[in-house]
C-alpha cells in the first residue's frame, strides 16, 4: 500500500533537510513525499533543488498559507493513505512501516501515534514494542471536545485513508485549521486505533508560531462556532462540551491578554453566548460561579485576570 506523506514548506532552511532526510530514508518504500514550497524568500527553494530523488515531488508555489498547501498536495497525492509532516520536524525512520503493519488489519481506520517534543534533530525511538487503543469516532470526537485533548486536535500525528480527503479539504485562510477539521474527520470514522509509540518528533524553538504571540487570538470563534453548528441536531452531548470548551477558552484569552481591543470582543463575545452557557450542564466549578455572577453585572472577567485562578481549567 502507496503511502503520500504531505509536507507544506515556509521559510524552513534551518530545517528542511533534516524533516525530508527523515522521510526519504525511511525503512518502508512504497511512498511519495509531496513537498509544497509555500512562497518561502529564505534559501529553502535552493536548498529542494538539490534533492533528486525518485519519491519527492516537490511543487514551488506563491505563498497562501499551510491549509492551501495541504490542500494543494491532497489534490495531487496518489498514496492509498495520507500523512502531513511539518517542515520543522521529521519521523523515527521506522514510522511509515511500522503504522503500515497496523493498517493491514485495520485498513478503513486512523491510526495516532506518539510524537515527542524536542528542541534536537537527533532524537530515535529505541522502542520498537508499542500498546494500541481502539476507540470509536464519536469517542475521539469527546476527547477532542475535552481539556487536554492535544493529541486529538493535530493533524500530524495520524495516517488515514485517502477517501477520508475525497471532498474533504481544510479551511484556507484560519489559524486552528487542525482542530477545524478534525471533528468532521473523526465523525466519518468507525475507529481511531492510538498508538503510544514516538513515530514523530515535533521540533519546538523560539521561533516557532506555538511559541510566539498569537495575533489571531480570536480565531478559534469561528472555529467553535461551526464545530457547535455541525453537532447540535445530530449530538447535542457533543455540541453541549464543545460549547464547555469554548467557554473556558474565552475566560483563558480575556486573563491571558493586555490588549484592551480584544478584551473587549471577548467580553461581546460572551455576551453573545451567555445564555448556552448558563443551561450547559457541562459547565461547572468556578466557570459555572463565574457565568452566574455575570448574571448579577459583576465584573466577572476580572476575575480571570489573576493566571493562577484558571490553570484548573475544566475537567
Amino acid at each position: 500500500m502507496k503511502v503520500s506523506i504531505i509536507v507544506p514548506v515556509y521559510n524552513a532552511e534551518k530545517s528542511i533537510r533534516f524533516c525530508l532526510d527523515s522521510l526519504i530514508h525511511q525503512t518502508y518504500k512504497d511512498i511519495e513525499i509531496l513537498v509544497i514550497n509555500d512562497g518561502s524568500v529564505d534559501s529553502t527553494k535552493d536548498i529542494l533543488d538539490t534533492y533528486q530523488d525518485d519519491c519527492l515531488k516537490i511543487m514551488h508555489v506563491s505563498n497562501g498559507g499551510v491549509s492551501k498547501a495541504r490542500n494543494l498536495g491532497l489534490d495531487c497525492c496518489s498514496g492509498q493513505y495520507i500523512m502531513f509532516v511539518d517542515a520543522d520536524d521529521y519521523l523515527d525512520l521506522h514510522a511509515v512501516e511500522c503504522l503500515v503493519g497496523i493498517l493491514h488489519e485495520h485498513p478503513t481506520s486512523i491510526v495516532q501515534f506518539g510524537f515527542l517534543k524536542t528542541n534536537t534533530y537527533h532524537e530515535t525511538t529505541k522502542e520498537m514494542n508499542y500498546k494500541l487503543e481502539s476507540i470509536t469516532g464519536r469517542e475521539a470526537n469527546l476527547r477532542l471536545v475535552s481539556n487536554g485533548s492535544e493529541p486529538y486536535s493535530i493533524v500530524w500525528n495520524k495516517i488515514y485513508p485517502k477517501e477520508i480527503f475525497q471532498t474533504l479539504r481544510f479551511k484556507e485562510g484560519i489559524r486552528y485549521e487542525d482542530e477545524d477539521i478534525l471533528y468532521v474527520i473523526y465523525d466519518q470514522v468507525e475507529h481511531v486505533y492510538s498508538m503510544d509509540r514516538v513515530c514523530y518528533f515535533y521540533y519546538q524553538h523560539a521561533d516557532s508560531f506555538m511559541n510566539s504571540t498569537n495575533t489571531h487570538t480570536l480565531d478559534f470563534v469561528d472555529v467553535f462556532a461551526r464545530k457547535y453548528a455541525y453537532f447540535k441536531d445530530k449530538d447535542l452531548e457533543l455540541a453541549l462540551k464543545t460549547m464547555n470548551v469554548f467557554c473556558y477558552a474565552l475566560f483563558h484569552t480575556y486573563a491571558s491578554t493586555n490588549d484592551k481591543t480584544i478584551r473587549k470582543q471577548v467580553e461581546d463575545i460572551y455576551k453573545k453566548y451567555r445564555a448556552f452557557f448558563l443551561k450547559n450542564p457541562y459547565i461547572q466549578g468556578f466557570n459555572k460561579l463565574a457565568v452566574l455572577l455575570s448574571c448579577l453585572h459583576i465584573k466577572f472577567l476580572d476575575l480571570y485576570r489573576l493566571k493562577h485562578m484558571f490553570r484548573r481549567g475544566i475537567s
